[in-house]
């Protein structure tokens, strides 16, 4: 979990790469790409988000959230939808979250981890994103 409970970036992910090749295809041709720990995001950070931010880091911050990693899913590999990032630039503290297959990975100074999501609030992170997906 990550230190603080305070969200200063969040970013959202490019299309699925398999599931929207060609809406993916432009966005890596035709925009300005950030790349988080190897993975692709919009390189602008939402704004006026706070109550996005809030609610996001309520859920990312709940153990509640996260169960242990049982591997691979079938759902065309790991695409994170939003990656979020907690404390300060120069502190790299990451969570990036793929909602298709409920799975979330961690980055920090002190190591990676790869979890699941609780379905519970896999749920609730879903209901909390989709609208930001749908703004795109």
């Amino acid at each position: 979990m990550p230190k603080g409970d305070r969200i200063t970036a969040i970013h959202r992910g490019l299309p699925h790469p398999i599931f929207e090749k060609r809406e993916f295809a432009a966005e890596l041709l035709l925009s300005r790409i950030l790349t988080i720990h190897g993975y692709p995001f919009e390189n602008n950070p939402l704004q006026d988000d706070e109550p996005l931010r809030a609610n996001l880091a309520k859920l990312l911050t709940d153990k509640a959230t996260f169960a242990p990693y049982l591997g691979a899913k079938g759902c065309g590999g790991y695409h994170a939808d939003f990656a979020a990032r907690f404390g300060e630039p120069t502190e790299e503290r990451w969570v990036l979250v793929c909602l298709g297959c409920h799975e979330a990975i961690f980055f920090s100074p002190e190591g990676e981890l790869h979890c699941d999501l609780g379905k519970e609030n896999a749920k609730a992170l879903e209901n909390e994103w989709r609208p930001q997906e749908k703004s795109r």
